[in-house]
């Protein structure tokens, strides 16, 4: 586990603006592809990717009735499970991104920072996609996640996987604006101290948008995230943790 002790309070809008802005000569650019334009753009590929893990998540409970994304962006996920989960919200601390997610989708989203938002009932499920790797207190916002699950109830977690090498090529440890880096055994020590156990988990390549806006992926490309997702080196680590049945 790696942690960086000398990050600013506005770290979290540091990072959106400079995803937002044009590093195109920048060797430090940050390539943050879950932009608008870019998921009408690819459409598809972002679709299968949320169906993957609609599915692991389906695998761990087979009765998702409401489901929680924490910091949702611009809400595209809860927007594919819409039709499927009866209770869908989200938490997302942009404000731009959650009033996007509110207006074209119709969703739910509240801005404000997991740390203070409250559910009013337990929920089945959480989803928490990078966002772990931003907050100064991981294990405080666990807790709170573990406090508004019902018993049994899962929370899905996605981070950078800090692995000896990385892929796909290039991707960085998205310093300074990542605090944390995990691989999968501090990731599930954290988990079980917040009272949560952990179950699955698997790397994935995510962020290769680039590679379509670039004109591949090439069959390079492809051959090394397909080699990536099998060894266990992709650039995403995910995990599944459960609320203890009896609530303890």
């Amino acid at each position: 586990m790696v942690f960086l002790n000398t990050v600013g309070a506005s770290i979290a809008q540091e990072f959106f603006d400079d995803a937002a802005a044009d590093h195109k000569e920048s060797a430090d650019a940050i390539e943050y592809w879950s932009f608008p334009s870019l998921y009408d753009r690819y459409q598809s590929v972002f679709e299968s990717f949320f169906a993957e893990r609609w599915n692991r998540l389906r695998e761990a409970h087979s009765d998702i009735r409401s489901l929680l994304d924490i910091g949702c962006g611009y809400g595209f996920f809860l927007r594919h499970v819409k039709s499927v989960v009866p209770t869908v919200s989200g938490v997302e601390i942009d404000l731009e991104a959650a009033q996007y997610a509110r207006r074209r989708f119709d969703l739910p989203v509240s801005h404000m920072p997991i740390e203070r938002y409250d559910s009013k009932a337990p929920l089945d499920c959480m989803v928490m996609c990078d966002v772990l790797e931003h907050l100064h207190k991981p294990d405080y916002a666990l807790r709170r996640c573990r406090d508004m699950l019902a018993p049994g109830g899962i929370v899905f977690l996605q981070v950078p996987n800090h692995v000896g090498f990385r892929l796909p090529r290039g991707h960085s440890w998205g310093l300074p604006h990542h605090i944390w880096q995990f691989n999968p055994k501090s990731l599930r020590r954290l988990v079980e101290s917040c009272g949560l156990i952990p179950e699955d988990h698997y790397t994935g390549v995510l962020g290769v948008i680039g590679a379509y806006e670039r004109g591949g992926p090439t069959m390079r490309e492809r051959v090394e995230w397909l080699l990536a997702r099998k060894l266990g080196l992709g650039n995403r680590l995910m995990m599944i943790a459960r609320k203890p049945m009896n609530g303890v």
